[in-house]
């Protein structure tokens, strides 16, 4: 079995856009995107701005466009693992009962938007593109961290 979208009654809580509070950097964002989209820059004034919207599409949007931290693509994947894990392992909502339920099945994060890094976009341009579905990724390897007890070394690749 696949879950190859994080949406629906059933999964939206698998979604970056699911309200989970996120401490970093002594802020608490109300979701991982929130938190995700701040910490591409280090301005403190955008960190607050984002703080600001409440809906994390439009803080997606306003992430597109704000200049990037220096080392960016070589944080970005282990600053989402921790926000990822303060999801799962922190929040009060019952999140790491709801993750532990979907036992092993594989978890793709299924898009329309053209994301084939922390997804796989299933449109008719990037049908044949192979998506590398870090979120996924990223969420399963949580998934068996809660399971043995213990954090793992992430290996994404």
């Amino acid at each position: 079995m696949v879950i190859n979208k994080f949406d629906g009654t059933d999964y939206k809580f698998l979604s970056n856009f699911y309200p989970s509070l996120v401490f970093w950097n002594g802020i608490l964002f109300p979701s991982v995107e929130h938190a995700y989209v701040a910490s591409k820059s280090e301005d403190l004034n955008f960190w607050l701005r984002v703080l600001m919207i409440d809906d994390p599409g439009k803080v997606k949007k306003i992430g597109r466009k704000t200049k990037l931290r220096e080392n960016w693509n070589v944080i970005k994947i282990p600053i989402m693992l921790d926000f990822v894990r303060g999801k799962y392992y922190y929040n009060i909502n019952n999140l790491k009962t709801a993750l532990l339920t979907t036992g092993d099945v594989l978890l793709v994060e299924g898009n329309h938007w053209h994301d084939n890094f922390w997804g796989d976009c299933s449109c008719k341009t990037c049908k044949h593109i192979f998506g590398m579905n870090m979120l996924g990724k990223i969420t399963m390897h949580v998934r068996k961290e809660i399971k043995c007890g213990t954090q793992i070394e992430f290996l994404p690749y």
